[in-house]
């Protein structure tokens, strides 16, 4: 009895240290990588086509306030 609860502990721990020593994939984190590269270059490119618009609006506010101009 004595040598059986000997060997079942034994497959427990190394149960226990192959499930907390598991192998993480170097797969997951390309992944993760390459989606957070797609998401920033996505990002730029958004930006990038806003930004000239963006750029028109800033101007002509400033210019409105330069000058006085009142939308009322």
């Amino acid at each position: 009895m004595i040598a059986s609860r000997a060997i079942e502990a034994r497959i427990t721990r190394q149960l226990l240290l192959q499930r907390n020593t598991s192998v993480v994939s170097a797969w997951p984190r390309a992944a993760e990588r390459a989606i957070a590269i797609a998401a920033a270059t996505v990002g730029l490119v958004l930006l990038g086509s806003w930004l000239q618009e963006l750029l028109w609006v800033l101007i002509s506010c400033v210019a409105a306030l330069a000058l006085g101009v009142r939308s009322s």
